[in-house]
């Protein structure tokens, strides 16, 4: 990967702490995580699974 795209790929990750699941507020929560939580939650239970 160059430095270019290493830029572009943490400026995109800084993009996810700023959207919210716009379906959970579909469905009546209102406190919601950011997509970032949710990925970083879901890649430490994923890392977890495999042992």
């Amino acid at each position: 990967m160059n430095e270019k795209n290493l830029v572009n790929f943490i400026f995109e990750l800084n993009h996810l702490k700023r959207q919210k699941h716009i379906g959970l507020l579909r469905v009546g929560l209102r406190d919601i995580d950011c997509i970032a939580e949710h990925a970083f939650r879901a890649s430490q239970i994923a890392y977890l699974w495999q042992y």
